[in-house]
Order: structure tokens, then C-alpha cells, then sequence
């Protein structure tokens, strides 16, 4: 669960799976002043697309001037999180999954529910995919090529093309 090491600073750390910290992001944000710094801090590999895309839309939307630094892991759906981000901070173990979205579900759904579920979920990932590469401008093809293969990367694989900035443990 995110927690925020003081009150004075403006940082948070989100660990685990989105559905795990989402609301707590959320409000965290929501209390900070419109266009105001702030620092994320990410080990996650993913887990709901909404939640992601409302963290992302809430930090856009909020003109807020995100930092983001990715401890371990950012995967799947995080990757919105950490390319809506001004600046991003990797070390070189950071692990990052590129993949295309999946749809997962534990419902019991009617045949027709589910005809709707499955066209709605095929536009919605080329639209998430299309908006993760946006974010990741100029190198979006690189990225569309990474989504497409199923891409694990390190943090100095990102910053060596100018994606992210490598922070050396050493």
C-alpha cells in the first residue's frame, strides 16, 4: 500500500499491483496544488489498465510535473504511469515488460455480454497502445516494436536511448 514518507514532501511510493494502490495514488494526488512537483516512486508489474490510465489522466489533467523512479520492476500497465511522467529515473537492474494488453476475467457473463466485452477490448487496446506510444515520443516506434514482441528491457536499455536517465547504484 503507498505511503507517503513525510508530510512535508510530495512523494509517494507505489508497490505492487495497481489494483493494490490505486485509490491511494489517486488521493494523494488529488490533494497536491495544480502544476506542483511531485515524486512516484514504482516497483509494480502492473495490474489493471484503468487504474493506470486514472493515475496518468489525473497527473495530466492536474498539470502536475511528475518524477518518477522505478526502484524494480515497471511493467504492463505502469509503463502509462512512468511515460506520462517529465522525468524518469532508472537504475540499470530496473526491469520493464512491454506487452499488448490482456483481458482477464472471472465473471459469469452472458454470450452477447461477452461479443460486446471482446469489440470493446479490441478497441481499447489499440487505443492504449496507441496512447503508450504518444508518451514515449520520438521513440514511439521503438516502442510499438517493443508492445508488439512481448519486450523485457532493463533500465540502462531505456536510458541509453534517452527514454530514461540512469542512476548508478555504484
Amino acid at each position: 500500500m503507498p505511503r507517503r514518507r513525510k508530510k512535508e514532501r510530495n512523494d509517494i511510493a507505489l508497490i505492487g499491483e495497481v489494483e493494490d494502490w490505486e485509490a491511494d495514488v489517486i488521493n494523494f494526488l488529488l490533494e497536491l496544488p495544480q502544476g506542483s512537483e511531485c515524486t512516484l516512486y514504482m516497483d509494480s508489474p502492473g495490474g489493471s489498465v484503468y487504474g493506470a490510465l486514472a493515475v496518468l489522466s489525473l497527473l495530466k489533467l492536474q498539470q502536475l510535473r511528475g518524477t518518477i523512479v522505478v526502484l524494480g520492476e515497471c511493467s504492463s500497465a505502469c509503463l502509462l504511469i512512468f511515460g506520462a511522467c517529465a522525468k524518469r529515473l532508472v537504475t540499470p537492474h530496473s526491469v520493464f515488460f512491454f506487452h499488448r494488453m490482456r483481458w482477464q476475467s472471472d465473471r459469469r457473463i452472458m454470450a452477447d455480454e461477452a461479443r460486446q466485452w471482446a469489440q470493446h477490448f479490441v478497441r481499447m487496446e489499440e487505443d492504449m497502445d496507441g496512447l503508450l506510444t504518444r508518451l514515449f515520443e520520438p521513440h514511439h516506434e521503438k516502442v510499438r516494436e517493443w508492445v508488439r514482441n512481448g519486450q523485457f528491457l532493463f533500465g540502462r536499455e531505456l536510458a541509453r536511448i534517452g527514454i530514461a536517465e540512469l542512476v548508478d547504484l555504484l
